[in-house]
């Protein structure tokens, strides 16, 4: 007994004609009178009387009526439920983020994918970029933002934005009030930086910028996060070098400025396991798309 032509014997039933029905579900006549044939032999009993001005039902046929239209009912309850979830409407998101990410590009891509996805659940955890890769790989993270390159096997970008760097300064000090500053006039000085650990790769690239530019800096602290970089600048342990959204936080006693010299941007990228069927993943891609394309 197949969900089709329990579909046909509601529709005959509600329209009181083999013709008219047929009509309305886009099926020949004869197509349908064998379909509602082999549904009465399945049944063992007739479903309607043919007359001459359509079609009427069997006594049997009306008690069977409403049963058939439950079941027409919950197939279509099933296919409205169906659509949500093979276009990404509906589920669990596991999405890795950096820390400098949630303070300058993810904020707008978690925005507007929970915009236009409201029914999935975003379970969102900050990480640094190598864990993320990680979780990415063993499936632990459906998505990650991150900072490319990255080193684990199988993983797919998805290109976001890059930024460059501002130097950070005390307030008091003689550099804040010029309008730009080059690498190379930071020789000399203390500098705050995120510890090797937390981003290997533009760790080693901002030392060999700063190689180039004739020096080697000067490490008195090393922190976790961007955010305690600009903590202890302010504190007057010394200068820092971070990403220009950073330069939202408003602090009285700190200076950013416009920095030449240092070839070295931190790129933004979505990144997922390559080849997953997973449609929420699709859904997250085409929004970074939208947002960052």
């Amino acid at each position: 007994m197949d969900a089709r032509s329990l579909e046909c014997f509601s529709e005959i039933a509600s329209a009181g004609s083999f013709r008219l029905a047929a009509s309305r579900l886009g099926l020949s006549q004869p197509a349908l009178t064998a379909r509602i044939q082999r549904l009465e032999d399945e049944l063992g009993f007739a479903l309607f009387e043919r007359l001459a001005t359509g079609a009427a039902l069997t006594e049997r046929g009306r008690l069977f009526l409403p049963h058939a239209r439950q079941s027409v009912d919950a197939l279509a309850r099933t296919r409205a439920a169906a659509a949500p979830i093979r276009d990404g409407g509906e589920g669990r998101l596991r999405v890795g983020y950096t820390a400098i990410a949630a303070l300058s590009f993810a904020p707008r891509l978690i925005n507007a994918f929970h915009s236009a996805h409201p029914r999935v659940l975003l379970d969102l955890k900050e990480m640094t970029s190598e864990p993320i890769e990680a979780a990415l790989a063993e499936g632990s993270l459906d998505a990650g933002i991150l900072h490319p390159p990255v080193r684990a096997g199988g993983l797919a970008l998805q290109r976001l934005q890059s930024a460059g760097y501002l130097a950070a300064v005390p307030k008091a000090d003689p550099l804040a009030a010029r309008p730009s500053v080059h690498l190379g006039d930071l020789s000399g000085r203390s500098f705050v930086m995120a510890a090797r650990w937390v981003g290997p790769y533009a760790f080693d690239r901002i030392i060999s910028d700063c190689l180039a530019a004739g020096f080697h800096p000067r490490i008195v602290q090393e922190v976790e996060t961007s955010v305690s970089v600009l903590g202890m600048v302010a504190a007057g342990m010394g200068v820092g070098l971070v990403v220009a959204p950073l330069a939202q936080f408003k602090h009285p006693d700190l200076a950013f400025i416009p920095l030449t010299g240092l070839s070295y941007r931190l790129e933004f990228s979505l990144a997922w396991r390559a080849g997953s069927d997973n449609p929420l993943i699709d859904a997250c891609r085409d929004c970074a798309l939208n947002c960052f394309g």
